[in-house]
């Protein structure tokens, strides 16, 4: 879905992919070796994270390093 709203960046990627890898497996520090496609899956990974989004509700007043968090607010996070 991404990729298909911006076609230039898909066919960009591709090419990067390719030249890359060739006919080996794709792993993580190959996954380094590349610009495009490493800026792709960080983004992807952004947008729809493999952990489930998780919520608390402060029981009291917290300071955290600068932050002060009042009783009762809503803390959003995801769990890793």
């Amino acid at each position: 879905m991404l990729f298909a709203s911006h076609p230039g960046w898909q066919t960009y990627t591709l090419t990067e992919a390719s030249e890359a890898f060739k006919d080996d497996i794709l792993n993580f520090d190959m996954l380094q070796k590349t610009k495009a496609l490493k800026i792709s899956v960080l983004e992807v990974l952004q947008l729809y994270p493999v952990t489930a989004p998780v919520s608390r509700q402060a029981l009291q007043n917290l300071k955290v390093g600068h932050v002060e968090i009042p009783k009762g607010a809503i803390i959003f996070g995801y769990g890793r």
